[in-house]
């Protein structure tokens, strides 16, 4: 197995995926690229990114509404 010592020697930002002490290492030195290696994520991600507490508030909102709602 090659070490992240060898991936940084190499100037390569790739890695196996197999590797995770590698990728650990990059990470831990800001190295590596993680929109270039995670998926994509769910477009419903990026709406709630920029305040997830107010999102999840605004959700409780809605869900305790509907429930009140649903009593009557």
């Amino acid at each position: 197995r090659r070490t992240a010592a060898a991936w940084r020697s190499t100037g390569s930002e790739w890695m196996p995926p197999n590797d995770p002490a590698a990728k650990d290492d990059l990470l831990a030195e800001g190295r590596l690229n993680l929109p270039a290696v995670l998926p994509a994520a769910p477009a419903c991600w990026s709406q709630h990114a920029a305040n997830p507490l107010r999102s999840a508030q605004e959700s409780d909102a809605r869900q305790i509404a509907r429930a009140v709602a649903s009593r009557r």
